[in-house]
């Protein structure tokens, strides 16, 4: 909560904040944070220091501010792009067979309307069409 809008948390080591884009080396590096929860997504920041254990859990979800201040972008303005969550459907632009035979408990959620992943990312990804998207991991 400390740096909503990024910055150093140590030497060499830069926080892209909640949601933020920079600019590096000719490149431009777009990121955010947290996980896509949809009953907090239309929900404003409400949490304060020092956090109870609800507010805690929900200050690492991603809210719609997030996602439209990355929005204002155009497409191809971000180089690299990256995000905490999958974006919705990612699974079909690799091995899904494989992702199923180590992680089974996927398909479930692949196979469901709403389907495995964040749909505020797949916005994102489609929207923005970054030379890369990174993702780190899915809950």
């Amino acid at each position: 909560s400390e740096l909503p809008f990024g910055g150093y948390v140590a030497k060499n080591i830069y926080y892209l904040g909640l949601s933020n884009v920079v600019d590096f080396a000719g490149l431009t590096i777009g990121g955010i944070s947290g996980i896509f929860k949809q009953y907090h997504y239309l929900v404003g920041r409400f949490e304060k220091p020092p956090f109870n254990q609800e507010e805690l859990r929900s200050y690492y979800h991603q809210r719609i501010f997030d996602i439209f201040k990355l929005s204002q972008f155009k497409t191809n303005d971000i180089n690299i792009m990256m995000t905490h969550d999958w974006p919705v459907g990612i699974t079909k632009f690799g091995n899904e067979n494989a992702l199923l035979q180590k992680k089974s408990y996927f398909r479930k959620d692949i196979y469901s309307p709403q389907g495995l992943g964040s749909p505020a990312t797949q916005a994102l990804l489609h929207n923005l069409q970054p030379d890369y998207f990174f993702s780190a991991h899915l809950h």
